[in-house]
């Protein structure tokens, strides 16, 4: 899994080997509805989600 993050854009994009590396726009909200959510037609795992969520909050400071 890939995230990145442009300076004062509000959405991540999310790269991943299961979605064949197409990317998805993902925002912090997102991941604050189920403890594992989906995200579109992607559904994270636990781990998956918690490591996002830490991407997120490690570049809070950019947005």
């Amino acid at each position: 899994m890939v995230s990145s993050q442009k300076r004062r854009e509000p959405f991540a994009v999310l790269l991943d080997h299961d979605l064949d590396w197409e990317p998805v726009r993902v925002q912090e909200q997102m991941l604050r509805r189920d403890l594992i959510p989906p995200i579109g037609d992607i559904a994270l795992d636990g781990t998956e989600a918690h490591w996002l969520m830490g991407c997120f909050k490690s570049t809070e400071w950019r947005r």
